[in-house]
């Protein structure tokens, strides 16, 4: 028979190793209700397995993408622009959606929105709107639009895809990540992201 010195030791003994796993991985998979990793990338959902939200945020008409950028010139700029703007535009825009694309200019430290510069589909220049107004398209709660979110990169994210029945946000810790994660999230919504991207370069290449 165990005894109860024994059975205390273990108790305290899981304890201390559970605390440790805890601390040691705050992000675990018991934060998330559904979760889905592929090549390396944890995709995680409170609402619903996100291989079936893929398939239901692909397939609406309409996409809204959010980017940070900076009010002065900064290398971000061009880096979430290259890592997260352009591929998801190709892709988006290579499957016949309507594609609006909102850039939030940012204040110094990046705590507040100084002004949203939105491009439209239906305009062929970007334009300013308001504040209120780009967080109102952000906020939005139409179930025709996919909104697709991602600020600058931070070390002190939690470097995870997002997925609900109306978003996708990437928190990415840095922009290495951020592309890969950009391509993975492409690549679950739309079969053909290889494809257009291979053929998006070629032509690139073939204008230089």
């Amino acid at each position: 028979m165990i005894s109860k010195e024994w059975i205390l030791f273990i108790a305290i003994a899981l304890t201390v190793f559970l605390g440790a796993f805890y601390f040691l991985n705050p992000l675990n998979f018991h934060d998330f209700e559904f979760s889905f990793q592929k090549n390396g990338v944890n995709f995680f959902s409170n609402t619903a397995e996100p291989e079936n939200l893929f398939t239901s945020l692909s397939n609406r008409k309409q996409v809204y993408i959010f980017a940070s950028t900076t009010q002065n010139p900064s290398p971000d700029n061009s880096l979430i622009a290259n890592n997260f703007v352009i591929p998801f535009s190709t892709v988006v825009s290579g499957n016949d959606k309507e594609l609006s694309i909102f850039l939030k200019v940012m204040n110094s430290d990046n705590s507040k929105i100084i002004e949203c510069l939105a491009k439209f589909p239906e305009e062929n220049e970007p334009r300013t709107i308001p504040r209120s107004q780009c967080l109102n398209f952000a906020e939005s709660e139409d179930y025709f639009v996919t909104k697709i979110f991602a600020d600058f990169p931070d070390s002190a994210s939690r470097g995870i895809v997002l997925i609900d029945d109306k978003s996708i946000t990437i928190e990415a810790k840095d922009y290495s990540q951020l592309k890969i994660f950009s391509f993975e999230t492409l690549k679950a919504l739309f079969s053909n992201t290889d494809s257009i991207i291979n053929n998006s370069n070629n032509l690139v290449n073939l204008v230089k």
